[in-house]
């Protein structure tokens, strides 16, 4: 079952079986053997290859067919972008995009960390290069990540927080809370996962 899981989502990435050893630090012969059953990954692995493919860890142990993986967009993380300018390179047609098993609704799109932003964002869990997805439709809650525009139209990413029962939004220039609840702010979209990648490809058939 698990072979099987790791079979269709390296298909779906178009990774050969060198390329997942790589990244997993094992040989190919490895991933060739769990793949067709003969041996299974170390239980203390599957975090690991979950990240690698996108996934949640459970996605390796359910039975049946993955869904089919579904395409988002990528952006570039940048500080005080306006929000007509987000909006305009989300749905520009040079964009890249990345293949992903998880379940986000229509509208999600994956945001790049690049190495200097995720410094300056004291985002210790989030690692440069990195792709976090974001999806517009899930309500946010406290200590989620957020990606959001106020009133003026400047877009930020915001940690969600509570004190005493009142809700604020705390801004990673200066760590100060920046927003507070009944301030007008528009979610854009809300962190859902985080994809671990060495280098960014373009959806092809897959080798084997």
């Amino acid at each position: 079952m698990i072979g099987q899981r790791i079979r269709e989502l390296r298909a779906s990435k178009g990774l050969s079986l060198q390329q997942v050893a790589v990244a997993l630090g094992v040989t190919r012969a490895s991933v060739s053997k769990w793949e067709q059953g003969h041996t299974h990954p170390e239980h203390s692995r599957l975090d690991q290859i979950a990240q690698l493919f996108g996934v949640p860890c459970t996605h390796l142990l359910t039975q049946g067919s993955a869904p089919p993986p579904r395409s988002y967009p990528i952006v570039d993380y940048a500080k005080h972008t306006r929000v007509d300018e987000f909006v305009r390179r989300l749905r520009s047609h040079s964009n890249q995009s990345y293949l992903s098993a998880f379940r986000a609704s229509e509208g999600s799109f994956y945001m790049r960390m690049m190495s200097s932003e995720v410094k300056n964002l004291w985002l210790t869990s989030i690692h440069p290069g990195s792709l976090v997805l974001f999806d517009p439709a899930l309500p946010h809650t406290t200590d989620d990540l957020i990606y959001a525009h106020d009133a003026r139209g400047d877009c930020q990413l915001l940690y969600a927080k509570s004190e005493q029962g009142a809700r604020y939004y705390q801004a990673f220039i200066g760590n100060k809370d920046l927003y507070h609840e009944g301030d007008y702010l528009v979610v854009l979209g809300v962190a859902v996962e985080m994809v671990m990648i060495t280098r960014l490809k373009q959806s092809q058939p897959p080798t084997v």
